[in-house]
């Protein structure tokens, strides 16, 4: 018996047919997939992006002084008004994807928010009760014991003595030989040379000294490196003498419940999950003493 062999024409017609055809489920998937992206794309990005840059240009344009101020407001008033036709026109696209990164964005701006917020409010508590940072030998004089070695106090406001050396005194009844009072600030550049980091101010000779290291917002803080800088202005930290304190503020749970109590219990969980201050200074951390309080607000 002889096989005859068969032409392989259909074979072909058939497994393309297969392959591309519209039957297929992986091509089902890929063609929702990129509906669902380009939908989404459409409804969100465009409209949004475009209301938010008009109205950040106009918040600028508001604080900045000017004759042809009103002038540019009606402007940026009258795209405001094209943009959000154009935000409307594309609204029934939010219910099929637009909504995911409506609802995204919301959520960061809740939580950046409420970090702001809240940080804003137990800084406005300690300054209450803060001490100028200029009545500090006064204050601190000799009287107080003292021990070897240098003390480096990290405070988030130049102005006051920080938190960590009231608590310290407090509880340990005694202090450095020498004192330097650190603060980080940061610039409006993406990087500063090491010639332009620091800037030192003499409290009292030999004893308190405030520092402020400069950074751009395109560099990470190293305070260990920064404070090597201060060599040229006579100022020599030995790492291995030398103890950084930094104070800590928790949030307790609330007392009273409120219309905002979910915003407190928010700002619990992020600060949980919040990086510690000792890496994010690059510190030495078998030289670091954190000295924490409990509040409520």
């Amino acid at each position: 018996m002889m096989l005859r062999e068969m032409p392989l024409w259909p074979i072909r017609k058939n497994v393309a047919i297969t392959e591309i055809g519209i039957d297929n489920p992986m091509v089902k998937v890929n063609h929702q997939l990129r509906r669902k992206t380009k939908i989404t794309r459409t409804a969100s990005s465009p409209p949004c992006h475009a209301e938010l840059t008009t109205s950040l240009i106009a918040i600028v344009l508001w604080s900045l002084p000017g004759r042809f101020k009103k002038a540019a407001l009606a402007g940026l008033a009258l795209i405001g008004i094209v943009e959000l036709l154009f935000f409307v026109a594309n609204g029934a696209k939010i219910l099929e994807g637009g909504w995911f990164p409506l609802v995204a964005g919301t959520a960061v701006f809740i939580m950046l928010t409420t970090w702001k917020r809240v940080e804003f409010i137990l800084l406005s508590q300690q300054r209450r009760t803060s001490v100028p940072i200029e009545n500090f030998p006064e204050q601190f004089g000799p009287g107080i014991p003292r021990v070897a070695g240098t003390a480096v106090y990290l405070s988030p406001d130049p102005r006051y003595v920080p938190s960590a050396l009231i608590h310290n005194l407090k509880y340990n009844k005694v202090l450095h030989e020498r004192i330097v009072f650190v603060s980080v600030v940061d610039a409006d550049v993406p990087r500063l040379p090491d010639a332009e980091r620091t800037e030192v101010d003499i409290l009292a000779p030999g004893f308190a000294y405030r520092v402020q290291l400069h950074y751009g917002f395109m560099e990470e803080p190293d305070v260990t490196k920064g404070l090597a800088l201060l060599r040229r202005h006579g100022l020599d930290i030995d790492a291995l003498e030398t103890t950084y304190f930094l104070g800590k503020t928790t949030l307790a749970r609330p007392e009273r419940h409120g219309l905002f109590t979910w915003r407190r219990y928010l700002f619990r969980f992020m600060q949980r999950n919040s990086p510690a201050p000792a890496e994010y200074y690059n510190l030495r951390p078998e030289r670091v003493v954190e000295l924490g309080t409990r509040t409520t607000i």
